[in-house]
């Protein structure tokens, strides 16, 4: 199957905000996106549309996320499904691959994840290496910053700077909560994709911060992270585009 210019994506979860995160990210990305607040809202017009791919809640009241999951798979056994949930064990997770389910993340979950897990799903929907071309894998920020995110990589005034996956994901991160002062404790939150339960995550997650600002010193971005050592924090400020 070809791909289709703009893929569809559907998003079925009862909490608001999470709704709102997933539209805007996907939407961001080039996506057409449809959100339904529950399952039995979603069920009656199931045969109506058909999704390239779609997130679903697994803990949702009256219909369960399972229960949609396999309706899905009866009317529409193409689609792939991408589980979001705070809530799971190994039992539901083996029930919802086995209707299919592409994978199965845990609130919060860092947005690079969220990303390539779509990407995956929708290859594996159209069994082809070539993706949608109106897809960018380009951010651009305030004119001056390539962020290649097919590569891990940050293009400052044509220097090109390599970064790790988790490097990546900071930097990512602190970009799209520019000019605001973010708590450590919130980037190992969001980042690594769990909560905090172990000291050594907030360690490793600073020690992957010192090495980043030093990496990103090599491009002559030396400010673009700044310490606030008072809060445990930090914040990033673009570099002026002129």
């Amino acid at each position: 199957m070809q791909p289709k210019e703009t893929p569809h994506i559907l998003v079925i979860d009862d909490e608001a905000n999470i709704r709102r995160f997933l539209q805007k990210l996907l939407e961001k990305e080039g996506y057409q996106v449809t959100t339904v607040d529950s399952g039995e809202s979603f069920l009656p017009h199931i045969a109506e549309q058909e999704y390239d791919l779609a997130f679903v809640d697994l803990q949702m009241k009256q219909v369960s996320g399972l229960e949609v999951i396999k309706a899905l798979h009866e009317h529409w056994p193409q689609t792939v499904v991408i589980i979001l949930t705070g809530h799971g064990t190994l039992e539901t997770a083996v029930t919802a691959l086995d209707y299919n389910a592409h994978n199965y993340l845990f609130k919060p979950c860092d947005i690079n994840t969220l990303r390539q897990s779509v990407a995956a799903g929708l290859k594996k929907r159209y069994k082809t290496q070539t993706p949608p071309t109106n897809i960018s894998t380009t951010t651009i920020y305030n004119n001056i910053l390539h962020l290649n995110h097919s590569e891990n990589q940050l293009i400052y005034k044509h220097q090109h700077l390599q970064l790790t996956a988790n490097d990546y994901k900071l930097l990512l991160y602190l970009l799209e909560n520019k000019n605001r002062i973010v708590p450590l404790t919130e980037l190992v939150n969001n980042v690594e994709g769990f909560k905090i339960n172990i000291d050594g995550s907030i360690s490793n997650t600073r020690r992957r911060l010192t090495r980043l600002i030093t990496k990103l010193s090599q491009i002559d971005l030396p400010n673009l992270i700044q310490l606030h050592p008072d809060q445990e924090a930090y914040s990033l400020i673009l570099p002026n585009s002129k």
